[in-house]
């Protein structure tokens, strides 16, 4: 087995696209196509097939795709065993990350990899829960940090943190506004939310055994959709609405009595949320990828 070959077949399998293949490669697209039918014609098989501008693995595809990924990350592990890992390990990771994330959790975490991977080097992409699920998709960063996947089946995920959660608005909004005494006064105000189809309050009111209410809601559309807790805590300070913030985010707001928790008299309970790292399943783990998850993951906090 020609071991370019298959290191090809299994890039090509990562990206879907022999043009995206040929770009990391430093090949030809021709040259990139020539090794797969090459390969194919080696092991008498059919690997992909193609439709539109896209590629997929067939179910021999698959299997080979398995199998080879798994020796390649024995290969690195291997490697990093007899290697030192620090001076062995270097280049560059893309991170998708909300923007809350990139000022209180990630800072620590690169630093500390950093200070052990000395020639590693980080780009950061700001963006929502969706937007990063969609360049994991298209392969455009290696990781992301999120709070909710669409496509969970097709990503490695792990939990990095928790963040407790509770409803919060104004002083000046809740006196200008009718009283929330029962949570089935949520749908006569203005809810600030997450995400769509009432992610945040949703999980709240579920949490308090309150899906009825949950109902009723989505009868109906939020009055604000930020996919940013920075953004909604400065849109609940500004008198707009209701909102659910991690509790860290708005403690001196809280202590000065600016913000104030919703139903706080029912003892409403707050509710915790994962924060997970998220990579393509697909995607072969290098040794400085793999070396990145495995930290990330044993830091846990």
């Amino acid at each position: 087995m020609d071991y370019n070959k298959l290191k090809t077949f299994v890039e090509l399998a990562n990206t879907g696209s022999v043009t995206l293949t040929a770009e990391k490669l430093f090949r030809t697209q021709s040259a990139i196509s020539q090794q797969l039918q090459s390969l194919e014609s080696q092991l008498n098989l059919i690997l992909f097939e193609r439709k539109k501008s896209r590629i997929y693995l067939t179910n021999d595809g698959e299997r080979l795709y398995n199998f080879a990924k798994q020796r390649f990350q024995e290969i690195d592990d291997e490697l990093i065993r007899i290697l030192d890992d620090s001076n062995l390990v270097e280049g560059e990771i893309k991170i998708g990350i909300l923007p809350e994330f990139s000022i209180n959790f990630l800072p620590t975490v690169l630093s500390q990899f950093q200070a052990k991977f000395k020639k590693v080097r980080f780009r950061l992409y700001q963006a929502s829960d969706n937007q990063i699920e969609e360049l994991l998709l298209n392969n455009k960063i290696d990781f992301g940090f999120v709070v909710s996947l669409e496509h969970s089946d097709m990503f490695l995920t792990n939990e990095v943190m928790t963040k407790q959660m509770m409803a919060v608005a104004s002083k000046e909004y809740l006196s200008k506004h009718s009283p929330i005494n029962d949570f089935k006064d949520l749908k006569d105000h203005s809810l600030i939310e997450f995400g769509e189809n009432f992610l945040s309050f949703g999980t709240w009111l579920k949490y308090n055994y309150k899906k009825s209410v949950l109902d009723e809601l989505k009868k109906r559309k939020a009055t604000m959709i930020i996919e940013d807790d920075i953004g909604i805590k400065e849109m609940v300070l500004h008198h707009l609405g209701i909102g659910i913030l991690p509790s860290y985010l708005i403690q001196d707001e809280l202590e000065s009595g600016e913000l104030v928790p919703v139903l706080n008299h029912l003892n409403a309970d707050a509710f915790l949320v994962k924060v997970l790292i998220a990579t393509r399943k697909t995607r072969t783990k290098d040794l400085l990828m793999g070396q990145f998850y495995k930290f990330v993951t044993n830091s846990k906090n």
